[in-house]
């Protein structure tokens, strides 16, 4: 009787054991991320694992406030929620990186979703290793289980070109204005995006007060905007959300008006679309847009009766058989 007890005891022990179940998926998004997906029926506290990238990738780096260039690897602040989740990212001698995302006070929110993505640079062709994943609980931290209790286990994700965006980004030159318009066919709804804007010496965000001067899209009415500059990277921060966008209003997100001699070109870049719970819905490739096709120079101070512009933004003193910018308007002189 007591050896059928204790054969009943240690079955219930390996039940429990195996009931513990965690995996990690990993996916390539828009060409360029690594996407890292957990699953998990039973509260995960830590996540683990070694990444190595094909020859000629890297891992994409970021200048920091504190002026340091770091990794840009994101966690996903829905899931893993709060500030004491930390990142861990090191070096393995020989190449690749070694990554733990753990936070022993709180488990990771949900049962399942993206934990972190990993922007890539470089010729991004190859195959990605993933291998070494383990995940912790609370109860020992030390104890780690293994992707399908195999330690071996590797995820292997093939890089090349991204298909086309579910969600488009557009940019042009309208009035004196950078006008940023979207198209959505991800069949999902749109609740965030941000974007960073590099302009060319010379030109500007139009300053108001001691923000930026903006005039928010008809297909974002009632959402929170927000532009900020950072001197060190020279970028514009663009970010909309708090809402919902509204599609049958239009597709205008936000237009900026800028300031200085319309010319050479600016670049648009770290794309990001997110539904109502904050995950990412995708990220399309970054584009450029010549400034050189706006048709007028933009001042504040410099838009009063009586200035002219030609065709190549430059100001003239005497409008004389062309076409040229009066007051703001296109008028042809002969």
């Amino acid at each position: 009787m007591k050896k059928i007890i204790s054969l009943i005891a240690v079955f219930t022990l390996s039940m429990a054991a195996m009931a513990q179940n965690a995996s990690l998926k990993v996916t390539c998004r828009d060409g360029k991320f690594l996407s890292f997906q957990m699953t998990n029926d039973f509260d995960v506290y830590g996540v683990g694992f070694k990444v190595k990238l094909p020859e000629g990738v890297t891992i994409a780096t970021k200048v920091n406030d504190d002026d340091e260039e770091v990794p840009q690897i994101k966690k996903n602040t829905t899931r893993a929620k709060g500030a004491d989740y930390k990142l861990y990212i090191d070096n393995i001698p020989g190449g690749g990186y070694s990554i733990n995302l753990s936070n022993l006070d709180a488990p990771f929110i949900g049962s399942e979703g993206e934990i972190l993505y990993i922007e890539l640079a470089g010729t991004l062709s190859g195959v990605v290793e993933v291998y070494d994943i383990n995940f912790c609980d609370n109860a020992n931290p030390q104890n780690s289980y293994y992707v399908n209790g195999d330690k071996t286990y590797k995820i292997q994700v093939e890089l090349g070109t991204a298909p086309a965006s579910p969600v488009e980004l557009k940019g042009e030159v309208d009035n004196g204005s950078l006008v940023f318009t979207f198209k959505n066919n991800s069949g999902k709804t749109i609740a965030n995006c941000n974007f960073q804007l590099q302009l060319p010496e010379g030109v500007s965000v139009k300053p108001k007060g001691k923000k930026y001067a903006y005039e928010e899209g008809d297909a974002t009415e009632g959402m929170t905007f927000s532009v900020a500059y950072n001197a060190t990277s020279n970028k514009y921060t663009i970010t909309v959300y708090d809402g919902e966008f509204d599609e049958s209003l239009g597709n205008t997100i936000i237009s900026l008006p800028l300031e200085g001699t319309l010319s050479g070109v600016a670049t648009v870049s770290s794309i990001a679309f997110g539904d109502p719970d904050a995950n990412n819905i995708c990220r399309p490739e970054a584009f450029t847009i010549d400034l050189g096709t706006a048709i007028n120079s933009i001042s504040a101070d410099e838009t009063k009766s009586g200035v002219i512009y030609n065709l190549s933004g430059q100001r003239v003193s005497k409008a004389v058989n062309g076409i040229f910018i009066i007051d703001g308007k296109k008028v042809a002189v002969q």
